[in-house]
C-alpha cells in the first residue's frame, strides 16, 4: 500500500469495499445492482450450478444465465488472468462488458498483457482505456 507501513492489506481492502458499497448506495438509491464479492473459481462454480448466492448487501440471488458486466480483479499472473477470463467468457452476454483491473499501459501485470491480447481478439471490441481496459463482447 505504498508508503504506509502501518496500513495492512486487510484494512485497505475493507476501505475499498466500503467505498464501493457507499457509492452504489448513493448513486443507485433503491435500485441497487446485485454485486457478488467472491474468488472467480468459487463464483463461477456457484454460477454454473445456478446456486443461490448472497450479494454484498446481504440479499439472496439465484445465479446462472448470462452476465452483463464483469470486473476482473485478482491473481496478478498472466496465467491467473487468462484462467479467470476463460471461466467468465462463456457466460458473458453479447454486448456484455469486462473491465480488467490494473491493466493500464505501462503497468507491470497480467491484466495489462491480457488487455493487449484481447485488443486483437475477434470476439471483443475495446470500448475504453482510461487507464484500464474495458472490452465489449461482440
Amino acid at each position: 500500500m505504498g508508503e504506509r507501513a502501518d496500513l495492512s492489506r486487510e484494512s485497505y481492502m475493507r476501505f475499498v469495499k466500503d467505498g464501493f458499497i457507499q457509492n452504489l448506495q448513493f448513486f443507485s438509491g433503491a435500485r441497487l445492482p446485485y454485486a457478488i464479492h467472491a474468488h472467480s473459481e468459487k463464483f463461477m462454480s456457484s454460477w454454473t450450478r445456478e446456486a443461490e448466492m448472497e450479494d454484498i448487501f446481504g440479499r439472496k440471488v439465484k445465479s446462472g444465465g448470462k452476465i452483463g458486466f464483469c470486473f476482473l480483479d485478482g491473481d496478478h499472473t498472466l496465467e491467473g488472468a487468462e484462467r479467470d477470463f476463460s471461466l467468465i467468457e462463456p457466460y458473458l452476454a453479447s454486448g456484455g462488458l469486462i473491465l480488467l483491473d490494473d491493466s493500464a499501459d505501462g503497468t507491470r501485470g497480467s491484466r495489462n498483457s491480457l488487455g493487449k491480447k484481447l485488443k486483437n481478439h475477434p470476439g471483443y471490441s475495446l470500448i475504453m482505456k482510461n487507464p484500464n481496459y474495458l472490452f465489449m463482447k461482440k
